[in-house]
């Protein structure tokens, strides 16, 4: 039997699924037996320093976090009444989290960690456990471990991140738990999509009779995306399944945003999407929440939309350098603010698998509003998190000798960058480099129409670090002024920005092309070398400050972010000049 390439991929990464699970279950048993066995008296003596060590939340994140609680669960303002199974439950998801890829995600996860511990250990249910039940010894138990993990933090001298920066971030950071609408996440399932991660599993509003109509999204073990499209109708007794099930490959994907047309006034949430522009395997779904339709843009493009505003008046204004004179194009449009994905905290195939705990008891800002933004789900049953450092997970990848990784020792070991990616580099003299990319831009994302062709165009605009708005150009700058106008600048030279423009109207408008999955050739041809400024016209003074509001935030978060980046890699390079080489990631402002 002769076996294609991608067949041969499909079936090792299969088998390393399966050696994960099994490995993984073992994980729990052993667990559990630990949980199920260990005496309730004569703690020894590491973990009896480690339970006793003072850890406190920082005074500021904890009163944030509180506040979120008592918003989120009222009955909580007591806090006594914290719930013991959800607690642990929330406990578990954040400590699973803890080694995230982000330095912030990774000290926010374990500050939530120190804050739930701290609330269950005070709260009646908890207090009210008799001595030596399994409830308090799995408590103890992942008391312990957080105390230990806290400790390998403490000790591998990574930067505490600013504080400033982290109370900055959206209300949604600082929820214990998500709510039922945002649960959904990325999960193995079974059925007849084994070994396929859910990405997206919702509903959609029933027509022509049919009793159900579900949209899911998974991802397949190549990194192709799985559409499925169900609809149910029932019959007497039986229920009739019509399910459009196709492939799609990301680079050649198109989704046409037609709930984003600037002239359109239907409140219809519809989108198509096809496989590829000359495929017919596609669907033309309409959702019933803007939600749900931007949960499904983001797979697709790769982008979460923080903000999402439309009934614009859009000015573009391009001139040279030194010119007096310009062009200025009048357009209706839609705006959009995106941030880019944030790592998916599923292993990689590279990862190998960590052991679980199972639970010792059964017991965006967008015109529909912040909560519709997508969220990562909270498992309904407690998973344990992992003991392995970044260092152990590149260590086990590698194929270095130990020598040389001792070299590296104390360097990156349990530092987390800020929104950056790292990687090793193996430079062929029998040492390893370090190559640190810069945290990546969000995007202004204008949807354009203009008032004298009808023509359809996208218009991207980076918010690096010298993009603002410019509140000395309209009447802002007037004392209490409500003007509904912003206006983008770059305070050095023009606007770094891109416009696709539809060459076949709606049919060819193609929100897709400005994914991460479709980046732009060198040359870019879409590149605009002279905009100097982009005036928005809201439809009111309401509308202007949420968008000014949501700019100024997420443009703050990725200039600290930047500047993490600068000072982290001033601190590997100073503790690995010998060993490591750096390169610099350049980008264009």
């Amino acid at each position: 039997m002769v076996l294609k390439p991608l067949e041969m991929k499909m079936l090792a990464d299969i088998r390393r699924l399966i050696l994960d699970l099994h490995d993984e279950v073992m994980g729990e048993l052993k667990e559990i037996k630990g949980i199920l066995t260990s005496p309730a008296t004569d703690v020894p003596a590491e973990e009896h320093r480690l339970l006793n060590a003072s850890l406190s939340v920082p005074e500021a994140l904890a009163t944030r976090l509180d506040e979120s609680l008592v918003q989120a669960r009222p009955e909580c303002q007591d806090p006594n009444n914290f719930p013991l199974q959800l607690g642990m439950d929330a406990f578990q998801h954040y400590f699973q989290e803890g080694n995230a890829t982000s330095e912030t995600d990774s000290y926010l996860n374990l500050m939530k960690c120190l804050w739930i511990m701290d609330k269950i250990k005070t709260s009646t249910e908890f207090k009210r456990l008799p001595d030596g039940s399994l409830w308090q010894r799995y408590v103890k138990r992942m008391d312990f471990r957080l105390a230990k993990e806290y400790d390998r933090w403490a000790a591998s001298l990574a930067p505490e991140p600013d504080m400033d920066t982290i109370l900055r971030l959206p209300d949604d950071e600082f929820r214990v738990w998500k709510t039922d609408d945002e649960e959904g996440g990325d999960e193995l399932i079974g059925g007849d999509s084994v070994f396929l991660t859910e990405l997206l599993n919702i509903n959609l509003p029933s027509e022509g009779g049919k009793s159900t109509h579900k949209l899911r999204v998974l991802q397949n073990v190549d990194g192709t995306i799985q559409v499925q499209d169900t609809a149910s109708t029932t019959s007497g007794n039986r229920e009739i399944n019509d399910v459009h099930r196709f492939d799609a490959y990301l680079d050649k994907a198109q989704l046409i945003p037609i709930y984003a047309s600037p002239s359109s006034t239907s409140a219809a949430l519809n989108i198509k999407f096809k496989s590829d522009k000359d495929s017919a395997n596609g669907i033309s779904p309409s959702f019933g929440n803007l939600g749900d339709l931007l949960k499904f843009q983001e797979i697709i493009t790769g982008y979460r939309p923080v903000l999402y505003r439309g009934d614009l008046h859009v000015e573009c204004h391009s001139s040279a350098k030194f010119s007096l004179t310009g062009s200025t194009t009048k357009e209706k449009g839609r705006v959009q603010i995106w941030q880019r994905k944030r790592p998916a905290h599923t292993r990689t195939k590279n990862e190998g698998s960590h052991s679980s705990t199972a639970s010792p008891m059964a017991p965006i800002e967008s015109d529909a509003g912040p909560q519709n933004n997508p969220g990562r789900r909270l498992s309904k049953t407690s998973t344990s998190p992992t003991d392995k450092t970044f260092l152990d997970k590149w260590r086990r990848d590698s194929t270095l000798s130990a020598a040389t990784f001792s070299t590296m020792e104390g360097s990156v070991s349990s530092t987390i960058f800020t929104g950056t990616n790292i990687s090793r580099l193996d430079t062929g003299s029998g040492t390893v480099g370090v190559r640190m990319d810069r945290p990546e831009m969000p995007k202004l994302v204008l949807f354009l129409e203009s008032k004298k062709t009808g023509s359809l165009s996208f218009l991207s605009v980076a918010m690096n670090e010298n993009t603002f708005i410019n509140e000395q150009a309209c009447d802002c700058r007037l004392p209490r002024s409500r003007c509904a106008i912003a206006v983008i600048e770059h305070s050095k030279g023009p606007l770094s920005a891109r416009r696709i423009e539809s060459k076949l109207g709606l049919k060819s408008w193609n929100l897709a092309s400005l994914g991460t999955s479709q980046p732009p050739p060198k040359p870019d041809p879409h590149a605009l070398r002279d905009l100097r400024w982009v005036k928005l016209q809201f439809a009111s003074f309401e509308d202007k400050e949420k968008f000014r509001v949501r700019f100024n935030e997420v443009h703050t978060i990725y200039k600290n972010r930047v500047a993490d980046f600068y000072r982290h890699m001033e601190i590997v390079k100073g503790r690995n000049v010998v060993t490591t080489e750096f390169r610099r990631i350049s980008t264009n402002d």
